[in-house]
């Protein structure tokens, strides 16, 4: 698919979260210098997840000299669950030590952003959000609707960069959602992809399993998917209602859509686009996804900036697309 990082989750170390965890001690059944160089022959850089009170008992400086000797490009630190001012101090200091062994860092467990990336060139994005993963904790499964998502581009969103985890492949209606692992997600399959473009994050994780992923209609949207833009035009917005954006990555355009739990039809003119014609290829809702919301179609035409298109999404619904200068290769 052309990622360029893949992260080493929880449980490669034991146990977590306990005075007797050793961060520079892989479980027996983790090979981590076989992972780093496996992923180096294949020009993907690693990332490491670390529980934040582990990392604190054993201390910055000790943690991250042997995570940059390992050969990863970067950590994900977890479970800081808190806003206070010493964890706000917490935050500087990390980044200051990991940015002292060129590791980047992506703050999970982690409170809303305050510009923390005016200051730390290594700091790549944050949690702050309740994301998808909430779909698989039972007593938190009903927040993550499509109420929640829709509103999040004019809240948490304006804020900086927003790890929430997109791109769930077990698209579910409301009535028939259930709390599985890996995590089902209410609305179309549309919609997840539209997330990937409408929710800014430098470092996108996408949530689900490798197989829910294999070979299933519209995963080739993933396929080079910029995580940084040149440009940004929002295109239409009602706060809770809807949202159409485009972004502009090199000369290419990702034109992407979102509306609520009522099903939506949008004209969008294309005046952002330069002169010439344009391959358009599209990610739809279909007829059917409303009720199958794993249905989409995938539809290639040419468009030019004089003209519109009209968008028809199902409740809780999306559409993604590309748009390509014609003149390209």
């Amino acid at each position: 698919m052309g990622f360029s990082y893949q992260l080493i989750d929880w449980f490669w170390y034991e146990p977590m979260n306990n005075p007797k965890a050793d961060l520079t001690k892989p479980a027996a059944h983790v090979d981590i210098p076989g992972l780093v160089a496996y992923a180096r022959e294949r020009n993907v850089h690693l990332l490491l997840w670390i529980d934040s009170h582990d990392l604190d008992r054993q201390g910055f400086d000790k943690v991250f000299t042997q995570v940059a000797d390992w050969g990863f490009a970067g950590v994900k630190i977890d479970f800081m669950n808190s806003d206070s001012q010493e964890t706000v101090r917490w935050y500087a200091d990390v980044l200051a030590a990991a940015a002292k062994h060129k590791l980047l860092v992506d703050l999970h467990g982690a409170y809303k952003p305050t510009g923390l990336a005016r200051t730390w060139p290594n700091y790549i994005t944050q949690e702050g959000v309740l994301g998808n993963e909430y779909n698989k904790i039972p007593w938190l499964a009903d927040s993550c609707t499509p109420l929640h998502t829709i509103t999040l581009p004019f809240t948490r969103g304006l804020l900086g960069p927003m790890d929430f985890t997109p791109g769930g492949f077990l698209n579910r209606t409301k009535t028939d959602f259930k709390v599985t692992e890996p995590a089902q997600v209410v609305g179309t399959r549309a919609r997840q992809l539209a997330e990937t473009v409408v929710y800014f994050s430098p470092l996108l994780c996408l949530c689900d399993h490798p197989d829910n992923y294999r070979g299933q209609p519209g995963v080739e949207f993933f396929r080079g998917l910029p995580t940084v833009w040149d440009e940004t035009v929002v295109l239409s917005a009602e706060v809770a209602q809807h949202v159409v954006i485009a972004r502009r990555a090199g000369t290419r355009w990702y034109l992407a859509a979102m509306n609520g739990d009522a099903p939506l039809t949008l004209t969008v003119p294309l005046s952002f686009l330069g002169a010439g014609d344009w391959k358009l290829r599209a990610f739809a809702d279909t007829q059917a996804s409303a009720v199958t919301p794993t249905e989409l179609a995938e539809t290639s035409s040419t468009v030019r900036a004089d003209g519109t298109l009209t968008l028809t999404l199902a409740p809780a619904g999306g559409y993604a697309a590309t748009l390509t200068p014609a003149s390209a290769p």
